[in-house]
């Protein structure tokens, strides 16, 4: 038997027992499963949507807005601390000055004509004698 011979019998069987009732009886319950799988994949995909958003992606979402908060709160202390260190390093720089001058003006002591009665000069001597013993 050719292919031609066989697809005519299986043609002839269909067309003559109802098989063609059949066909178009199970092409519309095919399309009713279809349609019927689509919308219940609807509804899952609804639940599933809503299951990823109550438990993923909200979750993920207040974890980035706390973190946003907190690098705000570190940026806010970072400058803070930048001021902070500003102003330490003018004091800083006055001290220096400061501490400069005196050291010039102890420097100067020696050559000073009332240096044998310089009170200040004794009291750096002492000092000195002092800061050696210990």
């Amino acid at each position: 038997m050719s292919t031609i011979e066989i697809i005519l019998s299986i043609l002839n069987t269909l067309l003559v027992s109802g098989g063609l009732v059949v066909i178009v009886t199970l092409r519309s319950t095919i399309r009713a499963s279809r349609a019927t799988a689509q919308a219940t994949g609807t509804d899952a995909n609804d639940k599933l949507m809503k299951s990823y958003e109550e438990h993923i992606l909200n979750p993920v979402l207040r974890e980035l807005e706390a973190l946003r908060t907190e690098r705000e709160e570190w940026r806010k202390e970072r400058e803070q601390l930048r001021e902070t260190i500003t102003n330490l390093q003018k004091s800083n720089e006055k001290t220096n000055r400061k501490i400069d001058r005196l050291s010039r003006a102890v420097e100067k002591i020696p050559t000073c004509p009332h240096a044998a009665l310089c009170p200040v000069s004794d009291d750096l001597q002492k000092s000195a004698a002092d800061s050696a013993e210990q």
